[in-house]
């Protein structure tokens, strides 16, 4: 289930390892709990004109 967020759509980027970083309230950060969907299937989706 995703949350709802508003604001522009922008790039959405696949991190493959865990990092110590901190960002700003504007990034909304997904979380895949599924294993159907591919990280790198959903962050092509995410960036497509579509979207």
């Amino acid at each position: 289930m995703f949350n709802q967020k508003d604001g522009t759509v922008g790039i959405a980027y696949n991190i493959k390892k865990d990092t110590n970083i901190i960002t700003f309230g504007a990034i909304l950060h997904l979380t895949i709990k599924d294993n159907k969907v591919l990280p790198e299937y959903l962050t092509l989706v995410l960036n497509s004109l579509v979207v």
